[in-house]
């Protein structure tokens, strides 16, 4: 009974040990210097070929955008019809760069297309995203700055000495004479 039990967890390791190397030969083996064991991977915008994925990131990183590898702006703008996205391409990256500093609308004037449209959702979500920018921004900070130094002006101001003067000005004034030359004019 020993030897049989001793074949069969024999027989039990082996299989076990076939079942791990079979899955083994159908995973992916990346290896530290890029290569891997027969797996290809393209890049989706030239259809070039490597043997990795690292190999393929490395393509897109140093070729993208050049030759080849178009790459459309996408930055959203206002129009009468609503917002678009600028479907303008380019093949390098400084051109993409200059392209994209001066396109697009601003976030206020998305969120009025957005509304103009009718897609209440989004033109919510882009005026709450400037108000936002503006907070954050220089300007916001400008306003502020200018209210803090008129509420320290008025703090400044005497009003209890301003209405003290005006108080004993008035009390100076002949009212009496004055009702009675009115009436007098008026009948």
């Amino acid at each position: 009974m020993k030897k049989f039990l001793a074949v069969m967890f024999a027989v039990m390791f082996a299989f076990s040990a076939l079942a791990v190397g079979a899955s083994a030969e159908t995973a992916v083996n990346v290896n530290v210097d890029g290569t891997d064991d027969g797996a290809t991977y393209v890049c989706e915008l030239c259809g070039a070929e490597f043997k990795s994925p690292i190999l393929r990131d490395e393509h897109l990183a140093s070729q993208n955008p050049v030759e080849g590898h178009k790459v459309t702006c996408g930055i959203l703008n206002a129009t009468d019809d609503g917002v678009v996205a600028c479907d303008k391409a380019f093949e390098s990256r400084a051109a993409l760069a200059d392209h994209q500093a001066a396109c697009g609308s601003s976030l206020f004037d998305l969120a009025k297309a957005y509304f103009k449209s009718g897609d209440i959702v989004n033109g919510c979500k882009y005026l709450i995203k400037a108000i936002i920018e503006f907070v954050q921004g220089d300007t916001f900070a400008k306003i502020v700055e200018i209210v803090k130094k008129a509420i320290d002006f008025v703090k400044g101001i005497p009003f209890a000495d301003i209405v003290g003067k005006v108080k004993d000005v008035a009390g100076k004034i002949p009212m009496d004479k004055i009702v009675d030359g009115v009436k007098g004019i008026v009948g």
